[in-house]
């Protein structure tokens, strides 16, 4: 309703022109309005999730019950101002929650606002896409899953997600620190000298580098270091888990215990991948795997490989050069077979 029909009505008003129809006439016209902008949103079965949106619901709700008040034309120039304001709004929040559903990073919480029924069933879909990531990032960061804390809806009831998404799942993220959620790893393949004495090529904890920040949870990246050396990064556990693994509702991922290494004899190749080696281990079963254990395991893998080498070559165990009547012809070290 624009000012221009509150300023006629209301000079009708002041000639006394039927008043008592004049009134019900702009009552009807301001409520008029409302219920056709807010046609989709005033759905009994739209969902207001934010705090924003609820608050803009409740107000919406009370604009209503003002215009049944009015005593005169002239007071729905504050409320027609106010009707304005709340339409721009509830129209925002309607883009970002759209926006939000449409966003190639997947649905964020933060932007769902306002749901309308229309788009209940992509809301659904997007918000279980959401709960399977949620659980791939819980158990990546926790090695586990609460299992006494997480029931998931077994029938396809959005408010029953809803629930289970918001105040469920989501606060157990608050029992972690920000270390905890923001554990980056990094670690190089540099010549160390172990003992004071045994030359050999082991991984070294690294910081992290900038480029290495977007690092997918679990997902290891292979790279380079600033002196060339071999670089493995990540964040949180070592994992071959996959968000969709979740979508089949595995029950509570093992973080296993890698094994020790006995027959030093039967040592395959050392292979740098993290996932190729862990899928070698494990073979294809689902594992979690903290990076320092894994690391100070392979680095064992590797001091076993290197030892065998240097045993079946002849060489000097501390720094690989090749041995005279048993005596290193480098560091002077005598071996006795």
């Amino acid at each position: 309703m624009n000012e221009q029909s509150i300023y006629f009505l209301q000079a009708l008003w002041d000639v006394e022109v039927r008043r008592d129809e004049l009134i019900q006439i702009a009552k009807s016209a301001m409520l008029f309005d409302i219920e056709n902008t807010f046609k989709g949103v005033l759905n009994e079965q739209t969902l207001w999730i934010s705090p924003e949106a609820i608050e803009l619901y409740h107000k919406l709700l009370l604009l209503k019950k003002r215009v049944d008040s009015i005593n005169k034309p002239y007071d729905l120039l504050n409320i027609n101002n106010e009707f304005i304001s709340i339409s721009g709004s509830v129209k925002a929040l309607q883009i970002k929650t759209a926006q939000g559903l449409s966003s190639k990073s997947g649905m964020i919480m933060e932007d769902m606002h306002i749901v309308v029924k229309q788009l209940f069933p992509y809301f659904l879909y997007q918000i279980k896409k959401q709960t399977s990531y949620q659980l791939y990032r819980l158990c990546v960061l926790n090695g586990s899953l609460p299992q006494d804390k997480l029931h998931l809806p077994d029938e396809d009831k959005l408010q029953e997600w809803l629930n289970f998404y918001s105040k469920q799942l989501l606060p157990l993220f608050d029992l972690f620190s920000n270390q905890q959620l923001d554990s980056r790893w990094a670690y190089e393949r540099r010549n160390v000298i172990i003992n004071g004495k045994i030359q050999i090529e082991q991984f070294v904890s690294v910081d992290p580098i900038e480029n290495e920040l977007k690092q997918p949870l679990g997902v290891p990246g292979v790279g380079t270091g600033e002196k060339g050396e071999f670089r493995i990064f990540g964040r949180g556990m070592i994992t071959n888990l996959k968000p969709r693994d979740f979508e089949k509702r595995i029950s509570c991922p093992v973080e296993h215990v890698l094994p020790n290494l006995k027959d030093f004899s039967k040592i395959p190749t050392v292979n740098d991948n993290p996932t190729i080696v862990l899928n070698q281990i494990f073979k294809g079963k689902h594992y979690l795997i903290d990076s320092q254990k894994y690391f100070a395991f392979i680095n064992t893998f590797i001091l076993a490989e290197t030892f065998y080498y240097r045993y079946k070559t002849g060489s000097c165990f501390y720094c690989g050069a090749p041995l005279y009547m048993n005596k290193c012809s480098r560091c002077g070290t005598i071996w006795k077979f």
